[in-house]
């Protein structure tokens, strides 16, 4: 579902996964509004994370620092190959 509503065969495979796991995290919409604003997986991860970093605050804190270790896990994964 997600996949296909992102159009993940579209694009190129590193942004690919990284859209889908915004998406599948933060909503579709909010995925493909990222997606407007670059191309680049790195620069869209950094976009992600920028956005974790605003909404974790107040009672979404104890989640932060989650959300930060999945984002550098995704990076270093797609980083790999």
């Amino acid at each position: 579902m997600y996949w296909n509503k992102i159009n993940g065969s579209e694009l190129e495979p590193h942004l690919a996964i990284c859209v889908f796991d915004f998406a599948v995290n933060s909503g579709v919409n909010r995925a493909l509004r990222y997606l407007t604003l670059t191309h680049d997986w790195n620069k869209y991860l950094d976009l992600r994370e920028e956005f974790l970093r605003r909404i974790g605050t107040a009672s979404q804190a104890k989640f932060l620092k989650g959300w930060l270790n999945r984002t550098q896990s995704l990076r270093d994964y797609l980083n790999s190959f």
